[in-house]
């Protein structure tokens, strides 16, 4: 028969727990958190105007969704994997794409080197699995 925990040991182990809960908690809210951010207002982008962006578009749009989301554009474009800065790069990646500018691998280029596939995951689209043909082949 084992011998019970000493109190002391019982006290730290319910407070690691205690630790690990909180941090899912705020884990939670902030997904929530951005969740409600999302659908909240409209983020508006005027790179026609503006010297600043010459050349450099992309840019603007990332400004203003680091500025709708509270977050620096060198956090979007980090390696990073938190709540708030994937939805803010998720909204980054409908806006970007829906402009019909760039490629995937452009917007994952400029979001930190990643990959299309990590864009396409943003998105919420599935990847294509390879060639798929119509004609039939007879045995």
């Amino acid at each position: 028969m084992t011998s019970p925990l000493p109190l002391v040991e019982q006290l730290r182990m319910q407070t690691l727990v205690i630790e690990r809960l909180a941090r899912r908690v705020e884990a939670l809210e902030n997904i929530v958190r951005c969740r409600v951010e999302t659908h909240a207002e409209p983020i508006h982008v005027d790179i026609t105007n503006s010297p600043a962006h010459q050349g450099r578009p992309m840019l603007a749009f990332a400004e203003a969704v680091a500025k709708a989301f509270d977050v620096s554009v060198d956090d979007l474009r980090g390696r990073r994997r938190t709540p708030d800065l994937t939805a803010a790069r998720k909204e980054f990646c409908k806006m970007v794409e829906a402009e019909k500018r760039w490629s995937l691998p452009q917007i994952g280029r400029f979001l930190g080197g990643r990959d299309h596939t990590s864009i396409l995951q943003l998105l919420g689209r599935k990847k294509p699995k390879g060639k798929q043909t119509t004609e039939k082949v007879d045995a």
